[in-house]
């Protein structure tokens, strides 16, 4: 008697997770029957179960009609086909809710009459997500006006700074000018926007030596001669970078002995953050509707803490400090005379 039991019998029909799940599953998943790149292609695909077997230990392997592969069960969702759209069949639908069922899934028939039949299409979907989702920092700065003023006074600039300027959307933020303001005409305000460098490594899902997705070496200040400028300002470009002792000495190079430098962002992906979402069904769900569609989660999002940007700046700063306020961090200090 087999002691198994698969999810989904053969001959029902089934839905193929969206990228960003089975990207993610690709990525962790280090056993048996891995996931193949080639796979990726089927996101989002509905198909009939083959055939179903079962690995030793229990693990539910499907091959799919007309399509390549073997399938996970992770990687499955129910589902049915109604008029060219996909429902989930919320009759076989558990509590709680499997891992990899997002808002988008639940979705009813009713809501075709409303939004259209577009609403339906994992693409379409995806496409909306990251709309909603990107181009929210320079709003988020200017929330933020009065902490900003605050990050330009710990610079302590004076007339005729140089300042070297990297982040990202510095110019649609405000960054720039009130900075060319602070260090007058005789002074240089140089702006490096990685931006949309930050925004590739994220959705082509490029991994650091940290193993952080969206991360990437910095090699931004390689042909800049030591100590160039006088301060250092990175806004919204801490959490892209790989590995910050590295990233830091480079940075501290190129800027001179006993000045400031100072790093801010407004951060996603930290586990507190992840936390005060789960604290409000309505945010949780608004949330998870957008990340699915993006990458699963938001703990996707790289991230260094304070203290962890405190311990890779050991012995390389004086007088190292941070404050937070509302989702935007700031760490600081200074090069040693």
């Amino acid at each position: 008697m087999n002691p198994y039991k698969e999810l989904f019998p053969k001959g029902s029909q089934v839905r193929i997770a969206d990228r960003p799940m089975l990207e993610e599953f690709l990525n962790t998943w280090k056993f048996h029957n891995p996931l193949k790149p080639d796979q990726l292609a089927f996101a989002g695909k509905t198909a009939e179960i083959a055939s179903v077997g079962f690995y030793h230990g229990g693990d539910v392997l499907y091959v799919l009609d007309g399509v390549p592969g073997v399938w996970h069960e992770q990687c499955l969702t129910s589902s049915s086909t109604q008029g060219g759209r996909m429902t989930i069949d919320l009759k076989t639908l558990k509590t709680p809710l499997p891992k990899d069922i997002s808002p988008w899934d639940l979705l009813q028939p009713v809501d075709e009459s409303r939004f259209g039949k577009v609403v339906f299409d994992p693409k379409e979907q995806e496409r909306w997500s990251k709309a909603i989702f990107v181009g929210g920092l320079p709003y988020m700065w200017r929330k933020a006006y009065l902490v900003l003023d605050m990050i330009y006074g710990l610079l302590e600039l004076t007339e005729g700074d140089k300042v070297f300027l990297i982040g990202e959307a510095l110019e649609a933020c405000g960054f720039v000018d009130p900075l060319k303001a602070r260090v007058g005409a005789s002074g240089t305000v140089d702006a490096l926007d990685i931006q949309e460098d930050c925004r590739d490594a994220f959705f082509n899902n490029k991994r650091g030596v940290g193993g952080q997705r969206g991360t990437f070496r910095y090699n931004y200040t390689s042909h800049i001669p030591n100590e160039a400028y006088d301060v250092v300002l990175n806004l919204q470009a801490i959490q892209h970078a790989d590995d910050w002792r590295e990233t830091g000495k480079e940075f501290l190079r190129i800027m001179k002995p006993g000045r400031r430098l100072v790093m801010a962002e407004i951060h996603l992906g930290a586990p507190q953050q992840d936390w005060k979402i789960r604290q409000d069904l309505h945010i949780e769900h608004l949330i998870d509707k957008i990340m699915s569609r993006i990458c699963g989660s938001i703990l996707e999002f790289p991230y260094y803490s304070m203290p962890e940007l405190h311990a890779a700046f050991a012995g390389q700063l004086e007088e190292t400090d941070d404050f937070e306020w509302r989702g935007l961090e700031v760490f600081w200090g200074r090069k040693p005379r």
